[in-house]
């Protein structure tokens, strides 16, 4: 990482802005920034997002919601993004948990689909993808803080045919009527903790001659 990249995720954290009212019922239901610190260290960096969507490569069009987070901590001084995703279907008998088969994260111009992630099965709900922290890695990340938008894919099976799930940053939270419209609040301040834990980040790992 250069420090050129610092500075355009600081810009792209300057322009970020706020999103009006949807009131669709699929869609982003929230996204939060946490930071991971270690005895009072930072370690990472976390967006966690909810959101719904009708599955209509495996599910008939029925709802699930998409659940996990997108991550970039550091291990031994150098970076790593990840993807946590579990799926609930919503049935008749309840929430039934699964996980995807395969899943990656996209922004209009960027994707990882093609970055071959290692794989870590968290338990019978989520799944953990992990990709490297490269330039690939770096230009969606620019793209989705400057934009506030990412979308998460997935399938059920090996060569199965992919979800495509939006994800809209600026939904902090939303409520539902009782005519089943959602109402979201909408906010950046997910996507200004995370471009400002990013920067903090980076610096733990970007070397000196490079800043």
């Amino acid at each position: 990482m250069t420090k050129a990249a610092v500075v355009l995720l600081c810009a792209a954290l300057c322009s970020a802005a706020t999103a009006g009212q949807d009131a669709s019922h699929y869609g982003t239901d929230s996204v939060s920034f946490q930071a991971l610190q270690t005895e009072g260290v930072l370690q990472g960096c976390s967006l966690v997002y909810m959101a719904s969507a009708s599955d209509t490569a495996y599910r008939n069009g029925k709802p699930v919601f998409v659940v996990g987070n997108l991550t970039v901590i550091v291990r031994d001084a150098s970076a790593i993004m990840s993807l946590k995703i579990g799926l609930s279907d919503v049935t008749q008998d309840g929430a039934h948990f699964s996980k995807p088969d395969y899943a990656y994260l996209q922004t209009e111009n960027v994707t990882t689909a093609r970055s071959g992630p290692k794989t870590e099965d968290l338990d019978e709900r989520f799944k953990l993808f992990i990709f490297n922290f490269d330039d690939t890695a770096m230009k969606l990340l620019l793209e989705m803080i400057e934009t506030n938008k990412l979308t998460i894919g997935y399938n059920r099976t090996s060569g199965g045919l992919d979800v495509l799930v939006p994800i809209d940053l600026t939904v902090s939270s939303t409520r539902y009527n009782s005519d089943g419209n959602a109402q979201r609040s909408h906010s950046v301040e997910a996507t200004r903790g995370f471009a400002s834990c990013m920067m903090r980040l980076l610096d733990q790992v970007v070397p000196s001659g490079a800043k």
